[in-house]
């Protein structure tokens, strides 16, 4: 199975969360490691337990899964998300979830500069699916124009850079680090928080609809359609419309909390034991087989 085990190992180093002071603020802030273009993956429970509490997790480029979209198991949150909403979150209808990840350049308006393929403002976001690639891309009937799409960048911006910005880091107030060093718990009393851009009509300002799915449907997983949208498309490779969601990847859950990325069904390790015991078994069938014959 293809698996992004040595990646996370890796960045375990790099999300390393300590707390710091930010200065005019009255709260501990704890800081995450960032960098432009990871994308961030958000949980809130509009209700009950947990409503007071927003638990956001980096999961890394966005670069990454652009150029290598079947990663496989990514992370267990479970631990997370049970201390947060409840042993019973995957089961909820109110807890919901979302991706959104952006490169900016601070001023993409005048400086349309190029990294790693995509132009400042490119957008990527989810939306809500029932499987793999299941969703309607955003943008679909009428492209999105390259001010809604710097606009929507500018509001991601926000959100990553939460109270005073950092250089390299984003900065959550009222935050509380995790025990893995991948996320945070933040309180949804801070400014910025990320039911502030996903409780409107339009989260980020742009997607109508939303970028969040919910749990409780009684499947076996969660589904996100990952979609990377482009402000525009000089120096963009891969290019697209400007405007209109090319499909990335899917983001999918467990109800332990495992975290997968792909663009179809990738078994987990027992189907992997199974059908390795079945070839084990098939190839001592044929040898008796082949023995026999030779008899």
């Amino acid at each position: 199975m293809k698996t992004s085990s040595n990646l996370w190992s890796a960045k375990a180093a790099l999300f390393a969360i300590a707390g710091t002071v930010i200065g005019g603020l009255s709260a501990t802030a704890q800081v995450v490691t960032y960098s432009q273009g990871d994308l961030l993956v958000g949980f809130r429970a509009s209700g009950g337990t947990g409503a007071s509490t927003t638990f956001v997790y980096n999961i890394g480029s966005s670069v990454g899964f652009r150029d290598n979209p079947d990663q496989g198991s990514l992370a267990n949150i479970g631990s997370q998300l049970s201390a947060t909403y409840g042993a019973d979150w995957y089961t909820r209808s109110d807890v919901s979830w979302g991706v959104i990840g952006v490169y900016s350049n601070g001023n993409p308006q005048f400086d349309a500069g190029v990294v790693g393929g995509d132009p400042a403002s490119t957008i990527y976001a989810s939306r809500s699916a029932s499987d793999f690639e299941s969703s309607t891309a955003w943008g679909t009937g009428t492209a999105f124009s390259r001010a809604q799409v710097v606009s929507a960048a500018t509001q991601v911006v926000s959100f990553a850079h939460t109270g005073t910005p950092v250089a390299g880091t984003f900065a959550f107030q009222n935050a509380a680090a995790d025990t893995g060093g991948f996320g945070a718990f933040v309180d949804t009393s801070a400014t910025n928080d990320w039911a502030n851009y996903t409780a409107p009509a339009a989260d980020f300002g742009l997607f109508t609809g939303g970028v969040e799915g919910t749990f409780g449907t009684g499947t076996d997983y969660a589904y996100l359609d990952l979609y990377r949208i482009l402000s525009t498309t000089a120096g963009a490779v891969p290019t697209g419309t400007r405007g209109l969601g090319s499909y990335v990847t899917t983001f999918y859950i467990n109800s332990t909390g495992q975290i997968f990325a792909g663009t179809s069904a990738i078994p987990e390790p027992s189907t992997y034991a199974a059908l390795v015991g079945a070839a084990a078994i098939g190839l001592a069938g044929f040898r008796r087989r082949y023995t026999s014959r030779k008899v």
